[in-house]
């Protein structure tokens, strides 16, 4: 534990310190053990900066930069603002409404599920597949009624085989897709506990749709492919793990808010 002075500029330390450890790595003279039984040098993705806030992180990465280290920083998009969730609010309608057909087949065109134009024109000849799906939807719905939000989306994406969909139709953005998807489902079900009843869930989703925000909780995850030094807040880095961490400003004096929407929101009273 390196505890720095007052006067000390701590993102710039903290740079110096993280480029050490990068060439130590590279040497051979700072390793870990690997899955693999390997001696493993340090590499920039095994190293996370914690932060209490953003502009915090800006002046870490800035330091980081003069020195030419590669860094990962969680992105400041919200996963609302992305394609898949266009993709799962229509889906989510056509649950709702399964005897819609335009909704119906709006949500059948998505990745996730991926029919075509070409199918449709073959469920002309054969409208009983055509109602097979109006079914599913039906079954989903119920089952969203009677045993909750999470058991239906369970039993939807098997049906569909939803991730393996996503992975073969979104190309080169196959895992954005999927970590945006299995993000905005826990989202859902966290919410579904506070807005009890299908419609009420799905309203409060349309309103996220239309105005995103940055709020902590609602932006998007880190990608595993990601390289670089992880820079991210106390509050994003949640249930993950890294080789080497450093905490900026672990000795100053935080205060702990409760936000609006239920969620903690932490404000550092010493920094801008």
């Amino acid at each position: 534990l390196i505890q720095l002075q007052e006067d000390d500029r701590e993102e710039y330390l903290v740079a110096q310190k993280i480029r050490e450890l990068l060439l130590k790595g590279q040497k051979g003279q700072l390793n870990y053990i690997n899955e693999q039984g390997e001696q493993q040098g340090i590499r920039p993705e095994d190293i996370a900066v914690l932060a209490y806030s953003q502009n915090e992180l800006d002046r870490v990465q800035h330091q980081l930069e003069r020195m030419n280290i590669q860094v990962n920083r969680a992105m400041l998009n919200s996963v609302f603002n992305s394609v898949d969730a266009q993709d799962i609010g229509a889906i989510l309608q056509a649950i709702v409404q399964p005897d819609s057909e335009a909704k119906l087949k709006r949500a059948l065109l998505s990745p996730m599920i991926g029919l075509d134009l070409m199918k449709f024109k073959y469920f002309e000849q054969h409208a009983e597949e055509f109602s097979q799906h109006i079914q599913n939807f039906r079954h989903t719905r119920q089952l969203w009624q009677s045993k909750g939000f999470l058991l239906a989306w369970q039993w939807f994406s098997e049906t569909y085989q939803i991730w393996q969909t996503l992975a073969k139709n979104r190309g080169k953005q196959a895992e954005r897709s999927i970590v945006n998807t299995r993000h905005l489902i826990e989202l859902l079900s966290q919410y579904s506990y506070r807005y009890q009843g299908i419609q009420h869930l799905l309203h409060w989703y349309q309103l996220q749709l239309s105005s995103p925000q940055q709020r902590e909780w609602e932006l998007e995850r880190k990608l595993s492919s990601a390289q670089g030094v992880n820079l991210m807040t106390i509050h994003k880095s949640k249930g993950l793990e890294f080789k080497i961490v450093f905490l900026l400003n672990a000795n100053k004096q935080v205060k702990v808010n409760q936000a609006k929407d239920g969620n903690l929101g932490f404000f550092d009273q010493t920094t801008d």
